[in-house]
């Protein structure tokens, strides 16, 4: 291996860039660069790619794994076809429930009644509280509210008992407040 000799002193041109009018590795030749306004163009960047003839790398593959097991399916006892068990009963949702009116009447009626010691809204929530658990109890699902009839029949039980002890008492004048 030999080294070049050293260049004679004075003006010697700067050597070509490297790869300049040399012909490429993988068989193509690259054109001179051209000066521009700024001075010499750097070249353009190599070809990159597989070469004419050359054997191209194969791109890895996924490893291939054994399929899983296929297992049976629990056959669907209850609900609707296609949904999840314990989503919705056979024949699709429930019917919402409804609170009785006649329960929240009497209840109404039965808190109206004890502080004003009146006779017609105490005999109302009594009269209301039995109609609303009547029909509580004949249609069980349909309606809700059974507390609530309890609770009218027992204050209009209350005031009415209130109404008989103020009258037995022999005071039957009901003012409220001091009257002098």
């Amino acid at each position: 291996m030999s080294t070049p000799p050293p260049p004679p002193p004075g003006g010697t041109p700067p050597p070509p860039p490297p790869g300049a009018g040399q012909p490429d590795p993988y068989g193509q030749p690259q054109p001179m660069p051209t000066p521009g306004p700024y001075g010499t163009q750097p070249p353009p960047p190599p070809n990159y790619g597989t070469p004419p003839g050359a054997f191209a790398p194969q791109t890895p593959q996924a490893p291939q794994y054994p399929q899983a097991p296929q297992y049976p399916q629990a056959p669907q006892q209850y609900g609707v076809p296609g949904a999840p068990p314990g989503y919705a009963p056979y024949g699709g949702a429930p019917a919402p429930t409804k609170t009785n009116g006649m329960a929240i009447a009497s209840l109404v009626l039965g808190i109206v009644g004890v502080p004003c010691l009146i006779l017609v809204p105490s005999i109302l929530a009594i009269i209301f509280g039995f109609v609303g658990l009547n029909q509580i109890k004949k249609s069980p699902g349909q309606y809700t509210g059974r507390g609530l009839a309890i609770a009218g029949l027992v204050l209009g039980f209350v005031a009415i008992a209130l109404f008989i002890a103020l009258v037995a008492s022999g005071n039957t004048s009901f003012r409220f407040g001091n009257n002098s």
